[in-house]
């Protein structure tokens, strides 16, 4: 998993070699990839299967939502990831998802009800900072228990009825303040938001094995199917910005890497990633040329770290 901070700072979140076997590791790297230096783990014991999102506000303000037993835990850090702590939203609530901008950082969270998931809060705070207000309430009778969001200067988008098949994004121009619903993606099973602006907003769907990819550029209110690929729905999706994006799916001997320059017009392959036996990747671009591929091995951890400078024709290990 990585979450980049900057087009310079990024964390990566997995596994290495250790004398135990095999341990969970969060690292950061302040020059994209060229060296990383090992930083904390919010509680002993960490299993990076539990993590639920790691985003970054900025390089120093970063949230991780870590998945408990009864409730997931929301750990904020304003020092880079040298410390942690958890915030505290309150009794047998429990946090949904996490947005952030430069500034700010956003998260809905939610209390059951009846054994549904009655009403959500999205509550926003200064970003590293433990103090939240809740700024907009909302009942969720047709929200399943996944809300996701994006988060762009004053703007929010809000993605409700994952796994309901009824799929519905909603805006706000006054940083949470107030929702309205502005486009329904009906027979879709969930959708992730991607915004690179406050008019391009991007959809990483599924609409069950395949992935639906969409692109808008007003804000969200219409979308066009990005049908130029059609990988399946746990392609990683990398919006680097308003025209372009990254993908990357195993192939023979490796994973191929594919750009498109074109807002998802077409596609082209960029090069392979060297790793024999891929189940899967993380892909994390600074902007067209600059990125990072994390990769999943068929069988068993350690994963792989590999760094680009040429858009993805040629890759490095990456010895951290």
């Amino acid at each position: 998993m990585m979450a980049r901070a900057s087009g310079t700072v990024v964390y990566v979140l997995g596994t290495v070699a250790c004398p135990t076997g095999v341990c969970s590791r969060l690292l950061r790297s302040s020059d994209d990839g060229s060296s990383f230096e090992p930083v904390s783990l919010p509680v002993p014991g960490f299993v990076v299967g539990a993590v639920q999102e790691l985003r970054f506000a900025n390089p120093t303000d970063g949230y991780l939502l870590y998945g408990q037993p009864v409730n997931d835990v929301l750990y904020v850090t304003d020092d880079s990831a040298h410390s942690w702590r958890a915030v505290n939203f309150g009794s047998k609530l429990s946090v949904l998802s996490i947005a952030t901008t430069p500034q700010l950082a956003y998260a809905t969270v939610s209390k059951p009800s009846a054994g549904r998931w009655g009403s959500y809060r999205l509550a926003r705070s200064v970003a590293g900072s433990s103090n939240w207000t809740v700024v907009s309430v909302a009942r969720a009778e047709r929200y399943s228990e996944t809300l996701v969001g994006a988060a762009v200067g004053e703007r929010v988008w809000l993605v409700a009825g994952n796994g309901t098949g009824d799929v519905t994004l909603s805006l706000s121009v006054n940083e949470g303040t107030s929702f309205t619903d502005i486009w329904n993606g009906a027979g879709l099973i969930s959708c992730g938001p991607f915004a690179t602006s406050d008019t391009v907003v991007w959809l990483d769907c599924s609409g069950g094995t395949m992935a639906d990819w969409f692109r808008s550029t007003d804000g969200g209110r219409h979308f066009r199917f990005i049908s130029a690929l059609r990988p399946y729905h746990t392609a990683p999706f990398d919006p680097v910005g308003n025209t372009v994006v990254f993908t990357c799916l195993p192939a023979g001997s490796g994973a191929d890497v594919y750009r498109s320059t074109n807002g998802g017009e077409t596609f082209e392959v960029r090069g392979k990633v060297p790793v024999k036996d891929v189940q899967g990747a993380d892909v994390s671009f600074a902007n067209r040329q600059q990125g990072l591929v994390l990769v999943s091995p068929l069988v068993a951890p350690p994963n792989e770290l590999f760094r680009t400078n040429d858009g993805g024709v040629t890759w490095i290990r990456v010895r951290v």
